[in-house]
Order: C-alpha cells, then sequence, then structure tokens
C-alpha cells in the first residue's frame, strides 16, 4: 500500500553521494548549505524541523574542500533538539525552555563541525526526551506515530530531508523510530559517543545515535567521529535468531515479516540459528527502573521550578519518580553488570543477533510514540545496535530487523548490517 506523501528523495541524499559530488566540485560546500536549507524549507510538511537557521554560519564562506582533517565538508547534518547548539535555540522539546541559547555546542556537535559537516536545523524531540508525543508525523502515513523521542531526526531522514541525524537513546527512542519511519538506525556501545552538553534524562543509559538511508552512510560518519583502523573485519556467516521474551507482544504481521526475513537470509547461505536468552525481559525490567530513577534526579530542578510548563502526564512522572527508593536502584545496577557479562559469554560464536526492531509498524494515531519493549533491554546491556528497513507490516509501512553485536564491535555490525542489506534488497520500503 503506498501512501504517496514522501517527496521525490534524490540519490545524492545518501551520505556517501552527497560528499562524493562535493569532493567532484560539483558543488561548493557553501553552496550545499543554502541548498540543504531551501530543500528543507520546501519540503518539512512532517514536522521533522523546529528551528531552521536563515543565515548560514559566520564561517560559511571559508567552508573547505573535503581533506583527511575535514572528511565531512559539506555534509548536512539535522540534530535533535536535545543536543546543545551555540548559534541555535535549544528548548530540549519543552516550553520552559523556550528561546534558550546554550553559550557552546554539544562536544558532539563540535565534533561534527570541525569534521566540515554543518548543522542543518534542530529536529523535533518529546519533551525532555520522555514521552509527551510532538506534533510531528510520519511520512509514509501521517495518520500514525514517527515514534520518539527522536521522532524529528527520524523524519528529516526518511523524507530525504537530511542524509544524517543525530538521536538519542534511553530506552527505544533510536531504533524505534528508525523502524517506524523505515531508515537505518544505529544505536552504539554506551559511551562510545560524547554526552557533553546533551539534556540528561538518564545517565547510566542515555545513548547518541544516528539515523542514516544505509548502513554505509551510518558507517561512514562514526568512523569520522571513532576513527580506527581501517581493516576487514571477517564473519562466520553464524546468525542468532532471537524472538525474544516479547515476541508474543508483537503484531502477527511483524512476526511472518520477521520470520520471512530470516527465511530469506537461509536462501542465501547464512546460517541462522534459533536462540533463546529470556533473561533479554530481566534486562528490560532492570532497564525501567534505572530509568525512572535517574530520571526523577535528574529533572528535579526543571520540575520544582518550572512545573506548570511540563506537560501534566510528565510532571506527575517525576514526582512519582523522586519517591523511589535508591536501594532498588543500587539493585538494577548491579543486576545488569550481571547480566551483561552473561550476555557477552552465551553468543560469542555469533557474528550478531537478530530480532525485531519494534512490535510492528508504526501504530495508528499521534497519541503515544509507540512501545519500547524490543530495545529497552538491549540499551540497559549497553550493546551496540541496527535497525534495517527490510520488512514491511499490514498496510505497507516499514518495520525494522534489529542487529545487536557484542560491545564495542560496531564495526563488525556495520559489517552484518551491509551483508544482510544485500541479502534483503526489495523487501520492505528499503
Amino acid at each position: 500500500m503506498s501512501h504517496g506523501t514522501l517527496p521525490v528523495v534524490d540519490p545524492r541524499l545518501s551520505a556517501v553521494g552527497m560528499l562524493a559530488g562535493l569532493s567532484d566540485g560539483g558543488m561548493t560546500p557553501a553552496e550545499n548549505w543554502f541548498a540543504a536549507r531551501d530543500a528543507v524549507r520546501a519540503g518539512d510538511r512532517f514536522g521533522a524541523f523546529v528551528h531552521v537557521p536563515e543565515f548560514p554560519p559566520a564561517d560559511y564562506a571559508e567552508m573547505g574542500p573535503l581533506n583527511a582533517e575535514r572528511p565531512l565538508a559539506g555534509l548536512p547534518v539535522a540534530v535533535k533538539d536535545l543536543f546543545d547548539t551555540a548559534d541555535m535555540p535549544t528548548a530540549y522539546g519543552s516550553a520552559s525552555y523556550a528561546g534558550h541559547r546554550p553559550v557552546r555546542d554539544a562536544a558532539i556537535v563540535a565534533e561534527l563541525r570541525a569534521l566540515g559537516a554543518f548543522v542543518l536545523g534542530k529536529t523535533a524531540t518529546t519533551e525532555f526526551a520522555t514521552w509527551p508525543p510532538t506534533t510531528s508525523v510520519n511520512p509514509h502515513d501521517p495518520t500514525h506515530t514517527p515514534g520518539g523521542s527522536s521522532a524529528g531526526s527520524a523524519i528529516a531522514v526518511a523524507a530525504g530531508l537530511a542524509p544524517v541525524a543525530l538521536g538519542t537513546q534511553t530506552l527505544g527512542s533510536v531504533i524505534r523510530p528508525a523502524s517506524y519511519c523505515g531508515v537505518v538506525g544505529f544505536k552504539p556501545s554506551f559511551g562510545r559517543l560524547s554526552r557533553a552538553g546533551i539534556k540528561p534524562l538518564a545517565d547510566s543509559l542515555d545513548t547518541v545515535g544516528l539515523f542514516a538511508r544505509s548502513v554505509t552512510d551510518v558507517e561512514l560518519v562514526y568512523r569520522a567521529l571513532v576513527p580506527g583502523p581501517d581493516r576487514a573485519y571477517p564473519l562466520t556467516g553464524r546468525l542468532g535468531f532471537l524472538r525474544g521474551p516479547y515476541w508474543g507482544e508483537a503484531d502477527t504481521d511483524a512476526q511472518v515479516a520477521m520470520e520471512s526475513g530470516v527465511a530469506r537470509l537461509r536462501a542465501a547461505g547464512l546460517v541462522v540459528e534459533d536462540v533463546h536468552w529470556p533473561e533479554l525481559a530481566e534486562a528490560s525490567k532492570l532497564c525501567r527502573r534505572v530509568h525512572d530513577y535517574e530520571l526523577g534526579r535528574n529533572l528535579f530542578a526543571d520540575w520544582r521550578d518550572w512545573g506548570h510548563l511540563i506537560h501534566p502526564s510528565l510532571r506527575e512522572g517525576i514526582a512519582h519518580a523522586r519517591t523511589l527508593p535508591p536501594e532498588q536502584h543500587a539493585e538494577a545496577m548491579l543486576g545488569l553488570e550481571d547480566l551483561r557479562r552473561r550476555f557477552r559469554a552465551l553468543f560469542l560464536s555469533y557474528d550478531a543477533i537478530i530480532c525485531l526492531a519494534a512490535t510492528g509498524q508504526a501504530p495508528r494515531g499521534l497519541e503515544s510514540t509507540g512501545n519500547s519493549i524490543m530495545n529497552a533491554g538491549w540499551t540497559a546491556l549497553h550493546v551496540p545496535c541496527l535497525t534495517l528497513p527490510t520488512l514491511a507490516g499490514r498496510d505497507g509501512l516499514p518495520i525494522g530487523m534489529q542487529l545487536v553485536a557484542h560491545r564495542y564491535e560496531e564495526h563488525r555490525l556495520f559489517a552484518v548490517g551491509a551483508l544482510i542489506e544485500r541479502c534483503l534488497a526489495g523487501i520492505g520500503n528499503s
């Protein structure tokens, strides 16, 4: 089923293609700034952006060409409005910070600028990256949610308005909206990308992530931010298929789509073995405990001083979180340390674990951002995750296949992701 609301996407809106064009001299980085800004102004019909600058950066005339020090020169990056930007307002999705202008960029924003990229604009986020939904809509069907909390960043890439976008995940706020909007979403290992200058929600879980249209694009930006040896990552061709303890909560069409995708991978010659790890349910439960306790501490000053400007359900949530005992938080943290060790020992023989990225296609309606149950446990385990838009639901809306690797094995995860992209090309909305 095609909904006909997405604009035609220029193939050059891949990060790799755009940078190749800039390298060939077809357009200068400064010219690309104006082209990207104008494209957003003309094409954002979905509420992806909350701020797009009127004028280019002060140094735009000196935007130099690509080189070893500036491998992302001229690349527009959409930035979730949870990241501080010195030259643009940063409201963290909250009326209580309307007009707020930070004095400096978040560390990762500064890094991207130093690598030659420019901030295309700020994208919509739920309030403080929590649960009250944004006014944004899913670009595949505006009657369905785009997910959250990184709704605007997922939309910006899906709608062809930006080749790359920054988001954050505390429960499922990168992988889930990427699944709903039909783009590649990437959450690296915990702490791999700097969180300095980002409004904290739960310090033990908050993770910076990326959205793009392909694994290659995500890897390009990640390698620029986290450079490492340029070497091949040999794969065994063995994957573990984990339906998981929440398989019964997935929609039937999502289950069928995932089983079909696994069958296609097996037909392509990959060894995909059914695996079981019921402990993931415990990881998800402990994740919620950590999330709620730390939310109450990190948002306390906002709740105390500006509570009347905060969404009522969030205001109540913070008040409840303030009553949670610290002993419960400590027990959850210790339990998660044990689960991280057990996960690594159990799945060392696989290149990656594959599972559903969400319980189904984006739910109809805009009152909720969807269910993060397929993501929270992985976030708490601090492992890298990647979702690929290779599946489709009953209405033709995208569903992601989620890949999970061991901590700090991001490059192996990229290699597996690229392999699965090739095997499943043509399925779903990719």
